[in-house]
């Protein structure tokens, strides 16, 4: 469940974000400090990391297909700001794909409950950067060897017809 707290001036919300997400109240002590790279320092002091599923244009919904549909995902995503050209205002989403989703959005009183359908057809279903956050503890992690991955994706696609074979580069 995400926790809320409006935000009492114009900025603050990544800190509010954070907040929704972890529930420590601590985080709100920066809501002043809008640098990104001071965010993601104070991410990994937490033993946090963001790990980045989406960024660039509006997603489209397709994108939210690629998240499993089972069991809830609790996302960290940025809109662009109303009537701020340019800036970019983040948003905590706690996900049930295809079924709903809540939104603790720091300029709202309360949180905001909707269908799928509505999250899709709102400008949080188009963010433009869509983050989770992870434990930032390497050995949590495997190694990927780059030869053995690499190496065996290209024997696949080496063993697969061209679909291009009238195409010269």
């Amino acid at each position: 469940m995400l926790h809320h707290k409006r935000q009492a001036e114009l900025w603050g919300c990544l800190y509010h974000t954070l907040y929704a997400l972890t529930g420590d109240t601590a985080v709100l002590e920066h809501v002043r400090d809008i640098s990104n790279a001071r965010f993601y320092c104070r991410l990994h002091e937490m033993g946090l990391m963001a790990v980045a599923l989406h960024k660039g244009a509006p997603a489209e919904p397709e994108f939210w297909e690629t998240l499993n549909p089972d069991g809830a995902h609790s996302l960290l995503l940025t809109v662009p700001a109303d009537h701020l050209q340019g800036v970019e205002h983040a948003v905590a989403v706690e996900l049930w794909p295809g079924r709903s989703a809540c939104i603790s959005d720091s300029k709202q009183p309360t949180h905001q409950w909707v269908d799928w359908a509505a999250f899709l057809a709102s400008p949080y279903g188009r963010p433009l950067s869509v983050e989770v956050l992870a434990v930032a503890d390497l050995n949590r992690y495997p190694a990927e060897d780059a030869e053995y991955t690499l190496g065996h994706a290209l024997i696949r696609s080496r063993d697969r017809p061209d679909p291009h074979p009238d195409l010269v580069l």
